[in-house]
Order: structure tokens, then C-alpha cells, then sequence
């Protein structure tokens, strides 16, 4: 499938042109967290968003969108990606393509790929739980040098990557999660003025028959988590949260735990890029007796159900 992306440097776009010209599929800019030039965010809307993805729409293109990351901190990401739901809440019915997280800003180069993971990770995710469907956008140089994969399996990629000349034929096979290849960023296509980036999609995200399921299952067991829930914590959690303590292995063989807390002054924690959950009580499986719990915060993707109990 051909696609392109698009974004205010384009300025006033034929949509129906560009869609009579065989494009298929666009990523509209939508927002960004803040100026490049500044370590600070302050989130702001692409100034062509609503006339691209509503002429793009109207054309019969199908309507990605992006936002270009600046936050270098969890809390910063947070407000990022809810910046960013609210920016396309109107438009949520005519998103058929994924929303791209762009990460190739300078300042994650500094960063140790582990932390720039758990920005993305937390950033996604929260894309995710508003009920879109999220892809992390960087090059080559990103993917292999600053950003930790392995950690990120649920993930699909759209990679940026310019051959010379350039060319959309044999496309690259470094990442298995390749499913939109940006091979150029000076096309020409009928209804834009000047250049534009092109990109080929390997998916078809507007044909719901194609769809699979979530791949991490983790991402399904956000949401169904509730206070009062009894759950064991997985053999093969070994800290509590990425970075977080160890887990003893009394904690995961003696016990059952009482799920007491899922936000936090009304909001849902996040430690190291996962939700977690509060661990408040504990259940003595040889004497099946309730006491005082661990009191400590769990990523959800570490514990599982046994049962549920009246709070």
C-alpha cells in the first residue's frame, strides 16, 4: 500500500488529488510536546491537523497520526500521550491507521536505551488504553543504538530508512515488526506542493478481518484489575516493576495478595513505564488467613487472578 505523511510544512494539500494519485493511507501530524529548542514541554496541536485529517478522510484516505516526542521523563511523556488523547478524541471514529509515537529527537541520544524504552513504553501504552492502535516511529541509528526492542515485543515498528537512490524496491529486513517502510522523504504526489515524505505499508490497519488480537496479553489484563482482586504473583516476575526491588521468594510461594489500590489520588500509577496496582493484604496459603499485605506497588503484567473476594 503507498502512504505518505504530512504535517503543516506541506500547507494546504488537494487531499482528493493526492488520493486520485493511488495514496492509500497518510500519518497526519497531530501534536508535539514541545519546541526543540527547549528542554521543557509545552504540548501544542499541528495548525493544519483538523483540515488534513478531515479533508484526508473525506477523500477516502485512510488517517494515521503522529506526535513528535520531547519529554525526557515519565511525567512529561504522561502528559504527552493525555495531550494527545484529548487532541484526537473528535476524530477517534475516522483513525483507521495506527498513532505514531516519533522518536528521534536529539536529546534521547543522551539516554541509556533502557530509560528511552520505558518512555516509550508508557507513552504507547496509554495510546493503547484509549483504543487506538499504537506504532513507534524512529530510524536506524534509533532503533539499533538507542532503543532496547526486546522490551518493546508488542510493538509494531514503521522505519525510516533512505536508500540511495532512492528507491521503495527490496525493502529493509533489519526488524521483524516492520509494518510501514518511510523510504523517502522527497516525493512528489498530485495535490502537494513541493516534497513529501512516502512511505509503503506491509498491513492493512483499516481491514479489521486482518486484525490480531493484542500479542501481550499483559496489554488485555490492564484494565481488568480491580480492588479486592486476589492475585499470585508470576514465578517469573523478579522485581516488582522494571527497576523496582526484588521480589523474595517468600512473597511469591507463601502468598496470595489483596489488590487494595489501583490509582492514586484518583489517577493510575506508573513506575518505570507499567501501571501497577497496591498489594495491600496478604492470604497465608497453608492457613488461608488475611493479614496486613506487603503494601507495595506491582506492575499488572506480574501478577495474575486466583479469585475474586467481596471488598
Amino acid at each position: 500500500m503507498k502512504g505518505i505523511d504530512v504535517s503543516r510544512w506541506q500547507e494546504k494539500i488537494d487531499w482528493e488529488k493526492v488520493k486520485a494519485d493511488g495514496i492509500e493511507f497518510a500519518f497526519i501530524k497531530a501534536s508535539q510536546g514541545g519546541s526543540i529548542s527547549s528542554l521543557k514541554i509545552k504540548p501544542f496541536t499541528d495548525s493544519y491537523f483538523k483540515r488534513n485529517i478531515t479533508n484526508a478522510d473525506a477523500a477516502g484516505v485512510f488517517c494515521g497520526v503522529y506526535h513528535y516526542l520531547t519529554g525526557v521523563n515519565q511525567e512529561d511523556v504522561i502528559a504527552e500521550a493525555e495531550y494527545l488523547v484529548r487532541v484526537l478524541a473528535p476524530y477517534k471514529n475516522i483513525i483507521k491507521y495506527p498513532v505514531a509515537l516519533d522518536f528521534e529527537d536529539f536529546r534521547y541520544t543522551a539516554h541509556h536505551k533502557s530509560l528511552n524504552s520505558v518512555l516509550i513504553r508508557l507513552f504507547t501504552g496509554i495510546i493503547r488504553e484509549a483504543g487506538y492502535t499504537p506504532i513507534l516511529y524512529a530510524n536506524r541509528s534509533f532503533l539499533r543504538k538507542h532503543i532496547d526492542l526486546s522490551s518493546l515485543s508488542n510493538l509494531d515498528i514503521w522505519y525510516a530508512l533512505y536508500y540511495t537512490p532512492r528507491r521503495r524496491i527490496n525493502p529493509p529486513s533489519d526488524f521483524s515488526k516492520m509494518t510501514v517502510w518511510q523510504w523517502s522523504n522527497s516525493g512528489s504526489v498530485n495535490g502537494i506542493r513541493g516534497k513529501v515524505d512516502m512511505n509503503v505499508g506491509f498491513y492493512n490497519y483499516a481491514d479489521d478481518t486482518k486484525k490480531e488480537p493484542v500479542k501481550d496479553n499483559a496489554e488485555q489484563q490492564k484494565t481488568l484489575f480491580t480492588v479486592g482482586d486476589v492475585v499470585e504473583i508470576k514465578n517469573s516476575a523478579q522485581r516488582y516493576y522494571e527497576n523496582g526491588s526484588a521480589i523474595p521468594k517468600w512473597v511469591k510461594e507463601d502468598y496470595d495478595h489483596i489488590i487494595t489500590k489501583t490509582l492514586y489520588y484518583g489517577k493510575k500509577v506508573y513506575k518505570s513505564g507499567s501501571e501497577c496496582v497496591l498489594l495491600g493484604k496478604k492470604i497465608n496459603r497453608k492457613t488461608d488467613r488475611t493479614i496486613a499485605g506487603i503494601n507495595t506497588w506491582i506492575a499488572v503484567e506480574n501478577i495474575k487472578k486466583t479469585a475474586i473476594i467481596s471488598s
